[in-house]
């Protein structure tokens, strides 16, 4: 493998080592859920009901049948957040509180 110079790595095609361009995400999953957050450009979600779809294929998160679900699972994820310190790509998102 060649060594690459500081120009190859600024071509678009560097930004994600994954085979499928995923951007950068945060979840959480139980055994009946699993909740994505992809935090980049447009702040988009996921979410799926692994019993009901466990192929993944169904995103459920506008569904406001899992209204209750994705509240709880989205409140989880930013404690989750909160223990490992999970700040540095908060652009649009207020801090927690580390004193609770």
């Amino acid at each position: 493998m060649r060594a690459l110079e500081q120009a190859d790595l600024i071509d678009p095609s560097f930004d994600f080592f994954t085979p499928h361009r995923v951007g950068p995400n945060r979840g959480i999953r139980t055994d009946h859920y699993k909740l994505i957050e992809y935090y980049s450009e447009n702040n988009y979600w996921e979410f799926f009901d692994l019993q009901e779809h466990p192929n993944e294929q169904n995103n459920a998160y506008d569904d406001p049948r899992y209204a209750n679900e994705i509240a709880e699972m989205t409140a989880q994820l930013r404690k989750t957040q909160a223990m490992y310190r999970d700040v540095d790509t908060w652009d649009r998102l207020s801090l927690p509180n580390y004193t609770d």
